[in-house]
């Protein structure tokens, strides 16, 4: 059956194209996608790129007015997301000859991070030092995993291509690593309990809050055959 599908469709729509493309997806990333479209206008995308200060920051303002966290878990995060790669790869379809598209798939977020101050770890996890912990640090990283979905549209002329899409992200994943960047003679064990509970505080903050809607805006050009 599929055979005799592709043997009916339009030229065009059993015609191989690729794109590439200039792109942000607010909140996530900043970068470059490569797309390639084939049989039935099912496609294939993978985005790669960086995610902004201001971007956590946008994350952290929606979830905090939501009252999902506090200012505290808002830093921690920060420090823990900045500057990440992220990388998304998503498979969709184009069901009519305008430019409507429909996409799922997965998104990671990691190499990032930065320092957190020791006194923003403990009052956003309720772990104590027990001691001055004032100029002391940790420093903070994740890993999270994401699921993707996005709805849009794109215009092509000739070569020019522009895009626009609405969707969803949400985090079904994290790894944190939370590492002191002080000696410890008086306080390792307590350190040690500050690192395990923060990271599975982030862990399990990221997995119940880091869910967002996106906006996707691009523009790049077609590779191929012109419609």
């Amino acid at each position: 059956m599929l055979w005799l599908l592709l043997f009916t469709l339009p030229a065009q729509a059993t015609e191989w194209s690729g794109q590439v493309h200039a792109v942000t997806d607010i909140p996530f990333l900043v970068g470059a996608r490569g797309q390639v479209e084939g049989p039935a206008r099912l496609r294939l995308n993978t985005t790669l790129g960086w995610m902004p200060r201001p971007y956590v920051n946008l994350l952290n303002d929606v979830v905090v007015a939501f009252g999902g966290y506090d200012d505290f878990t808002a830093d921690l995060i920060e420090a823990a997301l900045q500057n990440s790669l992220v990388w998304r790869t998503h498979v969709g379809w184009r069901p009519l000859e305008a430019g409507w598209f429909v996409e799922a798939g997965y998104g990671l977020a990691t190499l990032g991070g930065g320092v957190g101050a020791a006194e923003v770890v403990e009052a956003a996890t309720g772990q104590d030092l027990g001691d001055d912990t004032a100029g002391l640090g940790f420093d903070l990283r994740t890993t999270s995993h994401m699921v993707d979905v996005v709805s849009g549209y794109e215009h092509t002329w000739r070569r020019l291509v522009i895009r626009a899409d609405l969707g969803g992200s949400f985090t079904v994943g994290a790894r944190s690593s939370v590492e002191r960047q002080f000696p410890t003679p008086r306080r390792g064990e307590l350190a040690d309990m500050v690192e395990d509970g923060a990271e599975q505080y982030l862990d399990d903050t990221l997995k119940r809050w880091a869910h967002s809607p996106t906006l996707g805006l691009a523009v790049g050009i077609r590779l191929g055959p012109v419609e």
